[in-house]
């Protein structure tokens, strides 16, 4: 048993762990329970992320990702960030995509709505990703200024609202390194694309980006 599974198995005895989508008590190493398991649609699209050289997701944002989702940005805590990044894995493995990068990178918030909100949810993914796929996480990004809600606007709106949002993060070298990229929900792609630019920009060699969810409607785009 390495560090990390021996810490979560420590933590469930006073916090036991539980499905973020049910609430129903599981093992200290599962990300779901069996019932709702079945219930998430596995990804098989073939979306393209303009400025990735790939692009992979878990499964298909619906109801049920959308009520998890709606939960874990309102509160960090429980078993969510862990089952998110169990999914990327899964997806990379699916895609033969775990050995073909070098670190992890999250997509960052702003300043003053990380206050705000308390803590970065792709940022925790990144960190139990990290653990499970021995890659480092490592913080390249940094977000430039402020962004409106994306799911407030629609498709051409939300390619104008991420534009120029995001820059390689001073002090840390991308050259010549293959990323992943990873977000919680991917739609028309916007996010990723403009953290893909960024990282290229700072010196990346190749981007893979990654979401755990992907919307139904699967068409190349930014």
């Amino acid at each position: 048993m390495n560090k990390h599974k021996l810490y979560r198995y420590a933590l469930d005895w006073f916090f036991p762990n539980i499905c973020p989508s049910c609430g129903e008590q599981i093992a200290y190493d599962e990300a779901f329970c069996d019932e709702c398991l079945t219930e998430l649609i596995p990804y098989e699209g073939s979306f393209s992320v303009e400025n990735a050289d790939m692009f992979t997701a878990y499964c298909i944002y619906d109801k049920t990702v959308k009520r998890i989702l709606n939960r874990y940005k309102r509160d960090a805590c429980g078993n969510t960030y862990y089952a998110f990044a169990f999914g990327i894995m899964q997806a990379l493995r699916r895609r033969k995509l775990s050995s073909e990068f070098d670190i992890i990178v999250s997509i960052p918030m702003e300043k003053s709505d990380l206050k705000a909100r308390g803590y970065n949810q792709t940022e925790l993914i990144a960190d139990e990703l990290q653990f499970l796929m021995d890659k480092p996480h490592i913080r390249a990004l940094e977000k430039i200024r402020r962004t409106e809600p994306q799911k407030s606007l629609g498709e051409e709106d939300r390619r104008k609202n991420m534009v120029n949002a995001f820059k390689a993060a001073e002090g840390i070298s991308l050259a010549g390194k293959n990323v992943l990229v990873i977000d919680d929900l991917c739609t028309t792609g916007s996010t990723l694309c403009e953290a893909a630019r960024a990282l290229k920009e700072g010196g990346a060699a190749r981007v893979i980006a990654a979401s755990f969810s992907k919307t139904a409607i699967d068409k190349s785009g930014i």
